[in-house]
């Protein structure tokens, strides 16, 4: 919220009716665009999906065999499952 309301009290007010942000008049221009790519960026950052869960089966070879696998024996691991 950009508004030449200042006072404690309508900070108060503007973030009690919804604002994630408020700068009072006056206000530095390099502010006010340092404020909106800090919101920029928190909104990409939500947007992303979240990361993959973590799989024993597929993800432990990889960590503790370099990514080599006995087939014949990961075959009968699978059938046990």
């Amino acid at each position: 919220m950009l508004t030449a309301r200042g006072e404690p009290v309508d900070k108060l007010r503007g973030f009690e009716m919804g604002a994630d942000d408020y700068l009072g008049k006056p206000f530095v221009p390099a502010e006010l665009l340092a404020r909106v790519r800090a919101s920029c960026a928190a909104a990409s950052k939500a947007r992303q999906p979240p990361p993959r869960p973590w799989s024993l089966r597929r993800d432990l070879p990889s960590i503790c065999c370099g990514g080599r696998v006995n087939s014949a024996r990961r075959s009968s691991q699978t059938d046990r499952d």
